[in-house]
């Protein structure tokens, strides 16, 4: 983004940069006597009551408080006080004095009164001469007089010897002072970015790396226990609340992020691109993120590209299963109701026919019709029981197979023995499959295998059906195949093995099942 030469002297944030340097030149020569005096303090201590130690961890605190204020409204970083507890204050200010994050506090003020000295000598020099350029003007009305000849001869240089503005050098000096100042507030930046990093790892409290933990923790767990709305809307949070962006955004999914905030030329904005679609935008405010900060959005990015394809997965597998079901039922619907629906017509046409010139003929017509309409409608009632996503829930895994075996006899006339004296104590997904399988089972038994009687036997852990039909070539593919893959597909989705045995005397399938509760 291109931001022109002059961005600086119109981003407040500039100004907030060099004011912080020029607070720490004043504040040079404070902070050594601060620490010479807690380091007295600190020895006397030692042997000594709680009374040097209590006033001593209490100047270091406001000291590194005071740091961090600075650095948080003049550098805008996002640096967490440490609390005062409630209880034990004593046992907490001593450990604050020797404690590993007041050593680093006093490392870093020391570390600051070298910086200090050098961004004086750089910006103090660039600062003298942007301000006696700028103010050429009034230093040029200030030579018309005598009253100020110390200040103005002395300070700014302009003896007999030194400089001497006329109105048009004065006017001249005002316009180069102009890309003198944006030449000034661009290095106050460019040290400000710098310092940035090393105010933030030597200020930040010991838990700002736990808080890192903790939110990609929250939302690692948020990809598997949360829809992917909220699953989004978390990652958003964590991510905010453990970095010092102001704002964030996954496609629509945003906080505290608008869309000309993007186009701000002072904000700068951490694009992490998603796996699979979308990016993710971190907003921040004047100053660019540091590297943990981006490396934090680049795991909490992760995390949301795996939330986003197992969203795509899900739909496209219950997008799957929607059509496999559709074409179930298309298929029984033809090969049952329709079939029954047909002959009913059949039957009674033919009665019609025969009614006044055969009557006994026309009556087993009739029958035939009636026979018909009993089965279709209990093959009815079963695909209407098997299609109620609650009807397992109500009525259970076992009373499904007795409703199955009762449409067989009633629609097939094919003997079904259904032996389930205890619902099994398994998960509503175990016993969807199940029943799944077994409806499978015996369409393939009355379409293929021309048997007279079919067992359907559910047991602890055990579902067998077995038929006496004319079998088949278990290693041979043939129009049941696609029936026999879904069956082993659906019992591998429940951690289930599917065994299948056939001969002359009839097929036997078994599947050894778990999915407790």
């Amino acid at each position: 983004m291109n931001r022109g030469y002059f961005a600086p002297i119109l981003n407040l944030s500039s100004y907030k940069h060099l004011l912080y340097f020029i607070s720490s030149w004043l504040l040079v020569l404070l902070y050594p006597i601060g620490i010479l005096l807690v380091t007295i303090l600190a020895i006397l201590s030692f042997g000594s009551s709680m009374g040097l130690i209590l006033p001593a961890s209490w100047l270091v605190l406001q000291i590194l408080n005071l740091e961090r204020i600075r650095a948080n409204t003049l550098l805008e970083t996002k640096i967490v006080f440490p609390a005062v507890p409630q209880q034990n204050r004593a046992v907490w200010w001593k450990e604050q004095l020797f404690s590993i994050t007041t050593a680093r506090g006093f490392a870093f003020l020391l570390l600051n009164t070298l910086f200090s000295g050098a961004t004086l000598i750089v910006l103090g020099a660039m600062l003298y001469v942007t301000g006696l350029l700028l103010f050429a003007p009034i230093v040029a009305a200030l030579q018309l007089f005598d009253t100020f000849s110390f200040w103005r001869d002395s300070i700014l240089w302009t003896g007999s010897e030194g400089l001497r503005f006329t109105a048009l050098s004065s006017m001249i000096a005002f316009i180069a002072g102009i890309p003198m100042l944006n030449l000034t507030l661009q290095c106050s930046d460019f040290l400000a970015n710098i310092w940035r990093v090393a105010t933030e790892n030597a200020l930040s409290d010991d838990k700002s790396s736990q808080r890192i933990v903790q939110a990609l923790e929250k939302a690692s767990k948020s990809v598997l226990e949360d829809n992917t709305q909220t699953t989004i809307q978390t990652i958003l949070e964590q991510g905010l609340n453990a970095s010092r962006a102001t704002g964030a955004g996954i496609g629509t999914h945003r906080i505290n992020l608008e869309s000309s905030d993007l186009e701000q030329p002072k904000n700068h904005v951490l694009r992490v691109p998603l796996e699979y679609s979308n990016e993710l935008l971190a907003l921040y405010k004047n100053a660019p993120p540091n590297a943990r900060d981006t490396n934090l959005w680049k795991a909490l990015g992760t995390h949301a590209s795996t939330a986003l394809k197992l969203e795509q997965l899900l739909h496209k597998e219950r997008t799957r299963g929607s059509e496999e079901e559709r074409a179930r039922i298309a298929r029984e619907l033809h090969d049952s109701v329709a079939q029954a629906l047909y002959g009913i017509a059949l039957g009674t046409r033919s009665a019609l026919e025969q009614l006044n010139t055969n009557p006994a003929n026309a009556k087993k017509s009739l029958e035939y019709a009636i026979d018909l309409a009993d089965g279709g409608t209990a093959e009815m009632k079963t695909l209407l029981f098997a299609l109620r996503p609650d009807a397992l829930e109500e009525g259970g895994l076992a009373a499904a197979l007795q409703k199955l075996g009762e449409m067989l006899f009633a629609r097939y006339k094919l003997e079904a023995i259904v032996l389930a004296p205890l619902e099994p104590e398994i998960s509503l997904e175990t016993k969807g499959m199940l029943y799944r399988i077994a409806q499978e089972a015996v369409h393939n038994t009355v379409k293929h295998a021309k048997a007279k009687q079919v067992q359907i036997r559910l047991e602890t852990g055990i579902l067998e059906i077995t038929d006496n039909g004319r079998g088949f070539d278990t290693t041979m593919t043939r129009s049941g195949a696609l029936g026999i893959k879904s069956m082993r597909e659906r019992a591998k989705s429940i951690g289930s093995t599917l065994e299948i045995t056939s001969g002359i005397s009839g097929t036997r399938i078994l599947i050894i099942f778990g999915g407790t509760k």
